[in-house]
């Protein structure tokens, strides 16, 4: 944590600034098309009812791997989704798009538009990756390379559109990893407690993915 702090403040001051101005300046029609291709990725009204369906499907077909993927996605979503909507509102920070200084935030102000931190798009994908990894990474070594790639690409395409700020993108990452991580490991402590019985634990969100419940049951 303390690590990662590090970085993410030695980027504010070293990075943020000069690969804005270097992506600015390459930017192209390829480096265009990857951002378009990569920006359904990092699309919370995409991946919600994906989810959701992987979850359902998962129970329906006895498939433990998917309706495990499918509730700690989900679940995640809306974890990450409430901590993200939180800190735009919290900092209010100017887009590189509005501003060429990195140091813009309007702070609690109500009337602010911007919202740049952290970014939504990287830590959907993130929340997206880091689940297929925690759930099929330990059965294929090529599952979580290529999962983090995808998220990491959406990522930089939000830099190469110029809509956020390198420590957006890690802030970002650093969210939906984490909330995987979190949701993950109360999913797996739970079914521990149930044990190998006809019980399931059954996570069901409700609500918007930037707010909204998570409610529990108990299935026999």
């Amino acid at each position: 944590m303390v690590l990662g702090s590090g970085v993410l403040a030695a980027t504010y001051i070293w990075v943020d600034e000069p690969l804005q101005k270097f992506s600015q300046r390459y930017q192209n029609k390829v480096s265009d098309g990857i951002s378009g291709t990569m920006d359904p990725m990092g699309r919370q009204k995409y991946w919600g009812p994906i989810s959701g369906g992987m979850m359902v499907t998962g129970f329906i077909m006895k498939n433990p791997d998917l309706q495990k993927l499918g509730a700690v996605s989900l679940g995640s979503l809306f974890l990450s989704g409430g901590f993200t909507t939180y800190l735009k509102n919290a900092t209010h920070r100017h887009r590189p798009d509005r501003s060429h200084l990195n140091n813009k935030f309007d702070g609690s102000d109500p009337t602010s538009i911007h919202r740049s931190f952290p970014s939504a798009h990287t830590t959907v994908a993130f929340v997206m990756s880091t689940s297929i990894s925690e759930v099929y990474g330990h059965k294929n070594r090529f599952v979580s390379p290529a999962a983090h790639t995808v998220a990491t690409l959406v990522g930089l395409s939000r830099i190469n559109d110029n809509a956020h700020w390198a420590t957006d993108v890690m802030a970002g990452a650093a969210l939906g990893y984490l909330s995987v991580k979190g949701t993950a490991t109360v999913y797996d402590f739970l079914g521990r407690k149930l044990g190998e019985g006809k019980q399931r634990f059954l996570i069901m969100p409700s609500g918007t993915l930037s707010r909204g419940t998570v409610n529990s049951s108990l299935i026999f």
